[in-house]
């Protein structure tokens, strides 16, 4: 994990961002207390009765942003997890594109389902296997065919 220095340099947009965030959250607070002054005197007193154990205001910020932090921290360890399962996809496509074999559209379309994929990603396989008689202007279908088309002529 990159410490502060490294994060500030690396990424100074988001850095920049965190700052402005910063700054509009203390301007925000800033209006909120003046606010809260004038309206101090005018505000009724409120008896809450029996509920004198309720958590105060300052509690129940720390309550929220502990309960949110521990949400981000199951989402990070699930996005870990999921980059972990794909790894090894991953890792074959990088062994099968240091092959020379890397335009084989045959070896490229087993075990794929091309109705799984969108128009761009047929479009991208088309031209990245040199499909020769590909149609650009067609339907989905007619895209597939011709894919499919050039791996039974092969």
């Amino acid at each position: 994990m990159p410490n502060t220095r490294d994060r500030a340099t690396k990424w100074p947009v988001q850095e920049q961002m965190v700052s402005s965030v910063r700054q509009s959250q203390k301007a925000t607070v800033d209006a909120i207390g003046a606010w809260a002054k004038a309206v101090e005197t005018l505000a009724p007193r409120v008896s809450i009765g029996h509920y004198t154990q309720l958590p105060t205001p300052a509690e129940w910020v720390d309550w929220y942003f502990e309960f949110a932090q521990r949400l981000v921290d199951a989402q990070h360890e699930f996005a870990r997890n999921a980059i972990g399962a794909v790894r090894p996809v991953f890792a074959r496509a990088a062994e099968d594109g240091a092959r020379e074999d890397n335009g084989d559209l045959q070896r490229d379309l087993a075990g794929l389902r091309l109705e799984a994929l969108t128009v761009k990603d047929l479009d991208r396989l088309a031209e990245a296997s040199n499909v020769e008689e590909y149609p650009q202007d067609a339907t989905k279908a007619e895209k597939i065919a011709a894919l499919q088309a050039t791996v039974s002529s092969n």
